[in-house]
């Protein structure tokens, strides 16, 4: 089977460990541009094409200016490579109001009509743009969602914004986290490689450093917590964004408070090997849910027992192996953490359903065997042919 996956996540070097678990199953390019400005992370590649164990990577420069998205903009290449790799799955990574989705939607019609198309959905709310461009990406999503033969949604709430408002039919649509966990590098064994100021338990998060990702929640509820409880509990928050100045501010008045700045992500490992306790305490906006829940994951897969907030994809990720928590509520999330402080046995427990959550369904391992599935499924439905009226008996089923 010949898949060709295009996507920019891959510019991240940890990400392409899921490339070379799903390359040992399929024949697989990657298209992508060389450039990529995010969020958390920001890329460029000088060269046009990077190769790994089983891939190969074709980079291609975007055409993309404002008002234009820093991802999902056209890629400057004619057929994407298309015409002469011939895949039988074209597996899109962008939501189909995307400029790229529709590219690629069209350079599949012309050099590969017979490849299944397989998308990605991530945008669980839809972000407003303003009155007409937001009817204009409904009205594109709308037309476009019959193209696709199989959605892969990254949570629930991705799945039912796409049922309900875009039409999509829940049984072309597959419930699947974009990137998978190394449940080797991120694990319980992993050496605890930061020396970090422990009082009697440290409580942590790692992710952007913005207001809705509820860090001030989380500091309001620890200091809460200390001053309730008595004990030393310190605080550890890793990442960058907005709110780092603040923070760091923040954390010269606050002896228990530690604002460390971002990390290598392969070092992240070791950064939640020091902690005890793992928090990603997200909040509920009008355009905002927690999309994938990447940081949480890796968090359980390392044997944390893990507090959230029941904002998107972390009611998916966490429910049953960790404690959920309303969003924006210091209070509730300051008396789960105390659950989980004076209860060792409890810590332990949630430990190990965790790591045990992310071995069943979010591993490398798991996330390559979701898509291989979902592209045979694909495959076979494609190739199943319609029956002409002649050919159907009065029940409206195919004769012999």
């Amino acid at each position: 089977m010949k898949v060709s996956l295009v996507g920019h996540s891959y510019l991240a070097e940890e990400n392409r460990k899921s490339l070379t678990v799903l390359a040992g199953q399929v024949e697989l390019e990657v298209v992508s541009p060389r450039a990529t400005r995010g969020m958390l992370f920001s890329f460029q590649e000088s060269d046009s094409s990077l190769a790994g164990e089983g891939w190969i990577m074709r980079l291609h420069r975007s055409w993309g200016s404002p008002p234009l998205p820093p991802f999902g903009s056209p890629l400057r290449s004619r057929d994407l490579g298309f015409a002469s790799f011939q895949p039988d799955i074209i597996h899109i990574e962008y939501d189909p109001f995307t400029p790229l989705f529709l590219q690629t939607l069209l350079c599949a019609r012309r050099y590969a009509p017979r490849a299944g198309i397989v998308c990605t959905i991530r945008q669980n709310t839809f972000t407003s743009r303003g009155v007409l461009l937001d009817w204009a990406k409904s009205a594109v999503t709308r037309l476009l969602v019959p193209r696709v033969d199989r959605f892969l949604a990254v949570n629930s709430g991705v799945a039912r914004l796409y049922e309900s408002r875009f039409r999509a039919r829940p049984e072309r649509i597959t419930s699947c986290t974009q990137i998978g966990i190394d449940t080797k590098l991120f694990s319980p064994e992993r050496p605890a490689v930061f020396s970090l100021e422990r009082g009697e338990l440290l409580i942590g998060y790692c992710g952007r450093f913005v207001a809705y990702k509820g860090i001030p929640e989380l500091i309001q509820a620890v200091a809460s917590l200390r001053e309730s409880s008595g004990k030393d509990l310190r605080l550890v928050l890793l990442g960058k964004g907005p709110m780092q100045e603040e923070l760091l501010a923040l954390g010269r008045e606050l002896p228990w408070l530690k604002v460390m700045e971002g990390i290598p992500h392969a070092e992240v490992a070791g950064f939640l090997a020091s902690l005890d306790i793992f928090v990603m305490p997200s909040r509920i906006l009008k355009h905002h849910m927690e999309h994938d829940a990447h940081a949480l994951l890796e968090a359980m897969a390392t044997g944390l027992p893990c507090v959230g907030a029941a904002s998107g994809a972390i009611c998916d990720v966490l429910e049953g192996a960790g404690l959920l928590v309303p969003p924006e509520e210091p209070g509730e999330l300051s008396r789960a953490l105390k659950e989980l402080v004076e209860d060792e046995g409890a810590r332990q427990r949630y430990g190990m359903l965790g790591r045990q959550r992310v071995l069943e369904s979010y591993s490398l391992e798991a996330v390559a065997a979701t898509y291989l599935k979902a592209y045979r499924e694909v495959l076979i439905t494609r190739r199943i042919p319609r029956l002409s009226p002649a050919c159907r008996d009065r029940t409206g089923r195919g004769t012999p």
